[in-house]
């Protein structure tokens, strides 16, 4: 009994987000009369719909690595259970029955299997659909237990107070706080200290860390058991038949899209942006892209999470500059970093940017004549001129360089950055080079004799060199931007000639 009344609480904290109010707050003993005269189609198309929910409740529950989530499945899983229960009997007591895969015979005749049960054929097919559908999802609470037992050992799982018990002090007066199940529990070894933001890797030296012997904690892989997925798959194409049998003007919310609609909502470009700017992407060599804050392709080390998973540039990649069918293919790489647009440090990629003022992207030309842009002289002039060196240290000199503004030795008389701060409506200068670095460089894997033979092949690194123009239009609240990008030029591919010294021969 404590069991169940534990699992009550944990799920009304969640059932908040994604089940209608309804199943939830009806779930207290209702007299089956009372349930009948309410009308049979209204009840079974608030039970299908919150049984399409906790399918895909369930679903994302067995493959994320947070117990909490399970636990408030498990909880909906109840409740849902219990409610289909009484509605089911209140229609018709005997719903083994009714649904037994058995044919009606009147003499010479074969009768609908719903006679005599006051259902039309229609309300019999819902009502028997919703009846194997709850049976299937009821035979996963063991699956869900199993799974809450597991993840136990990966992230703390606090104990729920049940529903009347008095609130117990752990110190005193200082109350045991409940677990709020709406958010990811703690990671059982993802305490990590602060640490100060990291610099870019240095290929062929050594990298120092700012705590000696430190390794950050690795994020556990968890797979959905194997048996959950066949299962729950053959539930929702049961209850997508179950809504071909509703009146037409029964409607069901798909979960699935509203989860990939707050995904796009929060990290792709809104459905009306390129509409709105669809003059302007007519043109060659443009774009449109959100500018994301940094944080989310690098999340905490002690944030609970699922290494196997998707990240957020694995869903969102940087959007390309050229079409092309090539594996390398250079892509705008900018986002924000403690409010200024910043050029992703990744690899060897690097390059520097600076704003130029209000002036129409558009229209701007390639040669930035002077009536345009708002450039000192020496600045628009290395902009063009700029040649990146061919020797792989000289180059990470540049880098660091423009990651510290230290630009004296290249003849600049100001500061030349690959960071600058946010202005709404002004257009930036960018010059971005990329670079696919050979495995063996970026690994020092050594390579053995028999595979010298390739080190040409093996050394291959396809490159880019691009100057942009690119406009912040739209803030969001999360303080992303959406920004307009346009190629200006394109300059030869960059080529390092020294790269041997970097291949470690066994």
């Amino acid at each position: 009994m404590r069991c169940l009344s534990v699992l009550l609480l944990g799920s009304s904290v969640l059932s908040l987000l994604m089940q209608p109010p309804a199943v939830a707050a009806e779930t207290d003993a209702v007299p089956t009369e009372v349930i009948r005269a309410q009308g049979f189609w209204p009840q079974a198309q608030q039970l299908l719909q919150a049984q399409i929910l906790l399918v895909n409740r369930i679903e994302r529950a067995v493959a994320e690595p947070d117990p909490n989530q399970v636990r408030a499945a498990r909880g909906q899983l109840t409740l849902q259970t219990a409610a289909v229960d009484r509605f089911l009997k209140s229609q018709y007591p005997l719903p083994n029955l009714l649904c037994a895969p058995t044919r009606i015979r009147v003499g010479n005749t074969e009768e609908p299997f719903t006679v005599g049960s006051g259902l039309s054929q229609s309300q019999g097919t819902v009502y028997c659909n919703l009846y194997q559908s709850t049976q299937r999802l009821a035979s996963l609470g063991d699956l869900l237990d199993r799974r809450l037992f597991m993840l136990a050992s990966i992230a703390e799982v606090k104990p729920l107070r049940v529903v009347g018990e008095r609130q117990a002090l752990s110190l005193p007066g200082t109350p045991t706080q409940s677990p709020n199940l709406g958010k990811p529990a703690t990671y059982r070894y993802g305490t990590a200290p602060t640490l100060p933001t990291e610099k870019p890797l240095v290929i062929g030296q050594a990298a120092k860390t700012a705590i000696a012997d430190y390794v950050p904690p690795m994020s556990p892989a968890i797979a959905p058991p194997p048996e959950a997925a066949p299962l729950l798959q053959s539930i929702k194409q049961l209850l997508t038949r179950t809504q071909s049998a509703f009146p037409n003007a029964a409607s069901f919310s798909a979960p699935t899209r509203q989860v990939e609609a707050l995904d796009q909502y929060a990290y792709g470009l809104y459905p009306k942006e390129r509409q709105l700017y669809a003059k302007f992407l007519e043109q060659p060599n443009t774009g449109i892209a959100r500018v994301l804050l940094s944080e989310a392709y690098r999340p905490p080390p002690s944030a609970l999470q699922n290494r196997l998973e998707p990240t957020v540039a694995e869903r969102f990649p940087f959007v390309p500059l050229v079409q092309s069918e090539a594996k390398f293919t250079p892509r705008f790489l900018l986002e924000i970093e403690n409010g200024r647009f910043q050029l992703v440090q990744s690899g060897l990629n690097y390059g520097f940017l600076a704003p130029m003022g209000d002036v129409p992207i558009e229209s701007l030309q390639a040669t930035l004549p002077t009536q345009q842009v708002e450039l000192a002289p020496d600045l628009r002039q290395f902009f063009l001129t700029y040649a990146p060196p061919n020797q792989l240290d000289a180059i990470q000199t540049d880098r660091r360089r423009f990651l510290s503004g230290k630009v004296n030795n290249l003849a600049l008389n100001q500061p030349l950055m690959s960071q600058a701060p946010i202005s709404l409506n002004q257009t930036y200068l960018m010059r971005s080079l990329q670079f696919q670095m050979p495995e063996i460089v970026m690994s020092r894997e050594p390579v053995s004799r028999s595979d010298r033979r390739y080190l040409d092949l093996l050394l291959e690194t396809p490159s880019s060199d691009h100057l942009l123009a690119f406009r912040p239009v739209i803030r969001h609240s999360d303080g992303t931007y959406t920004v307009l990008w346009r190629v200006l030029q394109q300059f030869p591919d960059p080529q390092i000639q020294d790269l041997d010294k970097y291949v470690n021969l066994d």
